[in-house]
């Protein structure tokens, strides 16, 4: 009787089943996708894909907008704007290969950077039904398989590795060399020497005369003197500098104080850096740069360089720019603006090679350089009781709170750290003292600051 009655027990004391419920294939689509959120990718990791694809999808909205601005005709319009769109077309494998070649190449962002890209589309897709696999495509069939696994997207994830391994740190340094306020002043002097400001009134008052030498000169050097003061002014990337509008800029603004100071300012809306600050809502007042008159360093004097590019802009154009058209856009050789296009990263860094070789400066310099180059020169090389707290230069940059100080230590210091550990010099009978650091001033701040 005492085993009966424990078998008794136990039996009643098992958990009753739910009664089965009837199968609705919705329902189990949401828990299926539930599911995959809450136990698929850790949180971290959800969390970038979904950054990367939305980044993804921003980028694919510009390269339409300029399709439709060009106001040229596509055979592939209606499925290049779709693309990203519900299940993949023929033109989704092109779009995530616009994205690395972006990224990776034109923003010189690393390796981890493309494959967090790639990672994430491919994620997409292998969770979206029929689209798993190897990737192919023909105009009978449409897509098969994954078009993150595409053979030109993987080519390029692969080259982006391949650069990144043969290039190493050396190289990286070589390609980010800062420019000095010296070299800016040389580059200028000499630009003014060949192009003078005379010339340049001229050209913006309509000088019937001028020959098509001449204009071209005031083209290329009005544009260059804007370009580089705005980029050591701003510490802006390539991309950055080139993917500013009209209406990213507000002239005729005044200091509401007892010396009035006249001024503009320049919305970056583009900033790399800011997107990953958490308080960031892309409003104009978080990255709004105003833009003050600097006449004591002209090589730098991005307030009158950037205006007298407007002005020659303007006369090329017989117009004001537009809200929507582009303050650097490419020219051709002859003088026909396409105001709706930007330079490839490839053009624009050959005309700051051309510009500084012809300047006499004989380093390798990228638009990495101004960045690198204002930062240091803010920080340590402006006159005493000009330069610039950490906490400036932090938000001047655009880094994000949470980034790592080695960023801008390697910004800040990195370069003058090897120079003045470098001792080739060691028989020059006048050899400068270099065991005392120029940047000990600028070092001391950072260890007060607990860095």
């Amino acid at each position: 009787m005492a085993r009966q009655s424990g078998t008794s027990s136990r039996r009643t004391s098992r958990k009753k089943r739910s009664s089965p419920v009837a199968p609705d294939m919705e329902r189990l689509k949401m828990t299926r996708d539930t599911a995959r959120e809450e136990h698929g990718k850790s949180k971290r990791s959800r969390g970038e894909y979904n950054r990367y694809i939305k980044n993804t999808r921003k980028f694919h909205t510009e390269l339409v907008k300029q399709r439709r601005a060009s106001g040229q005709t596509y055979d592939d319009a209606k499925e290049f704007e779709s693309a990203l769109d519900g299940p993949p077309n023929k033109c989704t494998a092109d779009v995530i290969l616009y994205f690395l070649v972006q990224k990776c190449f034109t923003e010189e962002c690393g390796h981890s950077t493309g494959d967090g890209i790639h990672a994430a589309w491919a994620d997409h897709y292998d969770n979206m039904e029929g689209y798993q696999g190897p990737y192919s495509y023909d105009a009978r069939n449409g897509v098969r398989g994954n078009p993150a696994r595409a053979q030109a997207v993987m080519n390029t994830v692969h080259e982006i590795k391949n650069r990144d391994r043969k290039g190493g740190a050396a190289a990286t340094r070589n390609h980010a060399e800062a420019i000095t306020i010296e070299e800016m002043k040389q580059a200028m002097e000499w630009s003014f020497s060949v192009c003078s400001e005379v010339l340049i009134i001229r050209f913006i008052r309509g000088d019937s005369t001028l020959t098509g030498e001449e204009r071209s000169n005031v083209i290329e050097h009005a544009f260059m003197r804007a370009f580089t003061s705005t980029s050591f002014t701003l510490w802006t990337r390539n991309f950055e500098t080139c993917q500013l509008r009209r209406s990213d800029i507000t002239w005729n603004l005044q200091r509401q104080d007892a010396y009035q100071t006249p001024y503009f300012t320049v919305f970056l809306e583009n900033r790399k850096g800011w997107q990953n600050k958490s308080e960031y809502d892309c409003s104009r007042e978080s990255n709004t740069y105003e833009i003050f008159d600097q006449p004591d360093i002209p090589a730098i004097n991005m307030y009158y360089h950037f205006q007298v590019w407007m002005m020659v802009l303007r006369a090329i154009l017989q117009r004001d720019l537009r809200p929507d058209e582009l303050v650097f856009p490419q020219i051709n050789g002859n003088g026909l603006v396409y105001s709706q296009t930007e330079f490839s990263h490839s053009v624009i860094q050959k005309k700051i090679e051309v510009f500084f070789a012809n300047a006499g400066l004989e380093r390798d310099f990228t638009t990495h350089s101004f960045r690198r180059g204002g930062a240091q020169y803010r920080f340590m090389f402006a006159p005493i009781g000009q330069r610039w707290s950490l906490k400036i230069v932090r938000w001047w940059g655009g880094w994000a709170e949470n980034e790592g100080v080695n960023t801008l230590m390697n910004y800040l210091l990195d370069s003058l750290s090897r120079y003045e550990t470098s001792y080739g010099d060691a028989l020059y009978t006048v050899r400068i003292k270099r065991d005392e650091s120029s940047s000990g001033k600028s070092l001391w701040r950072l260890v007060a600051l607990g860095i």
